[in-house]
């Protein structure tokens, strides 16, 4: 079914092939500014850094709208009635146990990961300082595949 050859290919190879970034947000974003870089970058994904620039979260396409469109659901959470009275930052909308890669880790490895948390953007960490390098498109890895 696909025609690419992934075996044996790092990300770190990948990486090299293809410089795409992921949308990186300041822990103290508000969830405005969150969506405005989402939606500048035409992406599903955004990670939170804190102030040393090292990854600390990561906040979905789906949360972001669930967040500010919370006002037109017949129920809601206790953080969005919450909300309506202090916007909340990225930090505390973030997801902190999230999916990652190391630029040594084997591509075809990866995927897999890729693909059971729905990710369209899967962050490429520096194995020791957390900070990111690049990440893995989904759409990249669609486009070599055909």
């Amino acid at each position: 079914m696909s025609n690419a050859n992934f075996l044996g290919k790092t990300l770190d190879d990948w990486l090299e092939q293809h410089q795409a970034q992921p949308v990186i947000v300041d822990e103290t974003a508000s969830i405005c500014e969150l969506a405005n870089e989402l939606l500048a970058m035409g992406k599903r994904d955004a990670y939170v850094v804190n102030n040393t620039h090292r990854v600390i979260g990561h906040i979905s396409y789906a949360k972001v709208a669930n967040q500010l469109l919370s006002e037109h659901r017949s129920t809601h959470t206790h953080r969005q009635l919450f909300a309506r009275v202090i916007e909340p930052t990225a930090k505390e909308l973030m997801d902190p146990h999230f999916t990652s890669a190391y630029k040594d880790e084997l591509l075809c490895d990866v995927i897999h990961r890729q693909l059971d948390h729905g990710l369209d953007d899967l962050i490429v960490l520096d194995r020791d300082s957390h900070k990111a390098l690049g990440v893995i498109q989904m759409s990249d890895i669609l486009a070599e595949s055909i």
